[in-house]
């Protein structure tokens, strides 16, 4: 599977997607105008990682969420769970600012609904 990079906009954030390591990460704002549009090819593309036993890394660094994007992660979160109780290594990175309380929180909420995903919480200082 091929590499993929998304730049960022003023309302999506960047992704990425490094096929040697098995890596996805977000990193930027996410408040696009339709969020199921933005994100549809990515979660084909972590549909099609789920198929196989495939380990994954997915790394979150985003600033700000709105209500339609944290829907897209649940379910992103909910097919990644399910990879992970079939016996595959699912980790996500949440990287937060330290001081940024709501981010760390739905990162917590996340752990909690997902129990079968590796948590790694990594606040920012800068």
């Amino acid at each position: 599977m091929s590499d993929v990079h998304i730049k960022s906009s003023d309302r999506t954030p960047e992704f990425k997607f490094i096929s040697s390591a098995c890596e996805l990460s977000f990193s930027g704002e996410s408040y696009p105008e339709n969020a199921l549009s933005f994100y549809k090819p990515i979660l084909e593309k972590i549909a099609i990682l789920c198929e196989s036993d495939t380990p994954l890394v997915i790394k979150f660094k985003l600033i700000y969420m709105n209500s339609s994007s944290l829907g897209i992660f649940r379910n992103m979160m909910n097919t990644l769970n399910a990879h992970a109780k079939r016996g595959n290594k699912v980790v996500v990175v949440w990287m937060h600012f330290d001081d940024d309380d709501d981010t760390r929180e739905i990162g917590e909420d996340f752990h909690e609904l997902f129990s079968s995903i590796e948590f790694q919480f990594s606040p920012i200082t800068d």
